[in-house]
């Protein structure tokens, strides 16, 4: 079976672009680990139907590293996702 995870859109305001890097490598990794140990979110074989989801606004710690940014981001879109 192939997954295929496609975020349309990260906006991620007050970060360097070297921490956007790392908060969106953070957050592909986590969701993979996600899918990989607690399987889909949503069944349907070959007609399975993309997953639309909108976290809106997080609260992030302001003194967080950017891995564990990602992780908190990847944890809402799990969230949200199970809504």
């Amino acid at each position: 079976m192939k997954v295929n995870v496609e975020i349309d859109k990260l906006v991620l305001h007050g970060f360097g672009v070297s921490d956007q890097k790392i908060i969106s490598a953070a957050i592909e990794k986590e969701l993979s680990r996600l899918i990989r140990e607690e399987g889909l979110w949503q069944k349907g074989g070959e007609n399975a139907r993309p997953i639309v989801l909108s976290v809106g606004s997080l609260s992030l710690e302001t003194a967080a590293k950017p891995q564990a940014i990602g992780l908190q981001v990847a944890h809402a879109i799990r969230k949200t996702s199970t809504q």
